[in-house]
């Protein structure tokens, strides 16, 4: 009996013990998710600043005067 009572505990302490780790990978997973969310965010706004200062590329050579060398 004894040996069934010991193989109960260690399997109780293995189950803790994952319960615990899930917990924590858990936590991790929605850290991470949290700041994925706030770098998207971030990055949503450089591009929107990027495309204000950049001009659009449209071929606009033939309408613009040539340089004064010319």
């Amino acid at each position: 009996m004894s040996d069934f009572n010991e193989q109960l505990i260690e399997l109780e302490t293995k189950v803790a013990f994952q319960a615990h780790t899930i917990e924590v990978l858990n936590d991790t997973v929605i850290a991470q998710q949290k700041r994925i969310e706030v770098l998207e965010k971030g990055l949503a706004e450089l591009r929107q600043q990027m495309k204000q200062i950049t001009p659009p590329e449209t071929d606009n050579a033939g309408n613009e005067p040539p340089p004064p060398h010319y």
